[in-house]
């Protein structure tokens, strides 16, 4: 075989393969579950002591 043929083989292979695991990747992708989160309101330099132990028992409450 010549040795164009052979690397232009070997280049059709990992460009099909690479399609391939693309596509296996973005399915299982899409089948998990989106998780959100909450962006802080207020941050810990504007917070007193006092009240970062409420808003964090409140946080604990929630979970």
């Amino acid at each position: 075989m010549n040795y164009r043929i052979k690397s232009l083989m070997y280049f059709i292979c990992f460009l099909a393969s690479v399609i391939f695991y693309y596509n296996m990747d973005v399915e299982k992708e899409q089948n998990t579950p989106s998780k959100s989160v909450e962006t802080p309101k207020k941050t810990k330099d504007t917070l007193k002591p006092e009240e970062h132990l409420v808003e964090l028992h409140e946080t604990l409450e929630r979970t």
